[in-house]
């Protein structure tokens, strides 16, 4: 019994390990602008004021009330090739 359990797992890994392509190497065409980032990530004042609600999978409504927000920003642009 426990052979033939160690050979069902070694023969899945096999497996899964032959589906596994290898890293694609990918040539960018912009460069990394560090100004740009830093304007990207300053602190400004400008403000956001709202509710958010969630739908959960039963179709009950619940409200994200005390939770974090975190406001996405626009990526920098060598984060779009």
């Amino acid at each position: 019994m426990k052979k033939t359990a160690i050979l069902v797992v070694a023969t899945a890994l096999a497996f899964l390990a032959g589906c596994a392509a290898p890293p694609k190497q990918i040539a960018l065409q912009s460069e990394f602008d560090a100004d740009e980032a830093r304007r990207l990530l300053a602190k400004g004042n400008n403000t956001i004021k709202g509710s958010a609600l969630m739908r959960q999978l039963n179709g009950g409504v619940v409200t994200c009330a005390g939770g974090r927000f975190h406001c996405a920003r626009p990526p920098p642009m060598h984060t779009s090739e």
